[in-house]
């Protein structure tokens, strides 16, 4: 994928201590084709560390990258396929409620 990229940041030094390195990475995945589109979603307050789990490796991933990631993949990667006839129902809106409810 030669035209899918990251930009990345770290917006503030990296806290280390005897216990533990923690850095915080501000990261937007985007197509060069399309350029940097961020997320509409606001950054939130992310935690550095959680002390109620201190034995182990530790990472938190915000809404923001997660939308800016699948956002940026789906210009990416193109989705295609195909409906066999043989195996096509008629889809009806009360079959749809149950996946969109209120349609």
């Amino acid at each position: 994928m030669p035209t899918w990229w990251l930009d990345w940041e770290t917006p503030g030094s990296a806290i280390v201590s005897a216990d533990a390195f923690m850095v915080q990475v501000k990261g937007l995945m985007f197509d060069t084709v399309y350029g940097e589109q961020p997320p509409s979603v606001e950054i939130p307050s992310m935690p550095n560390y959680n002390s109620a789990w201190p034995q182990g490796y530790q990472n938190f991933v915000s809404t923001y990258s997660m939308d800016a990631f699948f956002g940026s993949l789906l210009e990416e990667v193109p989705i295609g396929g195909w409906v066999n006839k043989l195996y096509t129902t008629e889809i009806t809106t009360a079959k749809l409620n149950a996946f969109l409810p209120g349609i």
